[in-house]
């Protein structure tokens, strides 16, 4: 039922996903994280499209996660993609994008800091 009912839901739904990705990340349940952000980003290309601020964001997310599991080459895939997809979306001159844009800085900056105090934890 539940699979069902949000099936068509995906602008509610991704965002939602990707918002539990990043707290899984900053919990530092990476695995699980990921597992959420991924479910995000197949829901932007199978009913959304790829051409969406928040599909951005998930793809900056899970390459926030992909780096803090030590996978460098998957983590620049997902910055590609998302810096490519950014661009897209900047020569559309869509409203939404400086939101997601500083939104991005600001994670980034928290996920740095968050990567930083976990290599000096066990580093």
């Amino acid at each position: 039922w539940y699979q069902r009912r949000v099936r068509g839901d995906q602008d509610v739904l991704g965002p939602l996903l990707t918002d539990l990705g990043q707290v899984m990340l900053l919990q530092g349940k990476t695995t699980i994280g990921i597992k959420y952000l991924q479910g995000a980003i197949e829901g932007y290309k199978t009913q959304v499209g790829t051409e969406n601020p928040e599909y951005v964001r998930s793809l900056n997310v899970v390459s926030i996660g992909h780096l803090m599991l030590g996978d460098s080459l998957r983590a620049n895939r997902a910055r590609n993609e998302a810096s490519s997809v950014l661009a897209k979306l900047k020569k559309k001159n869509l409203s939404s994008i400086a939101r997601v844009d500083n939104s991005l800085d600001s994670f980034n900056y928290c996920g740095l800091l968050l990567v930083f105090d976990l290599l000096i934890y066990f580093g």
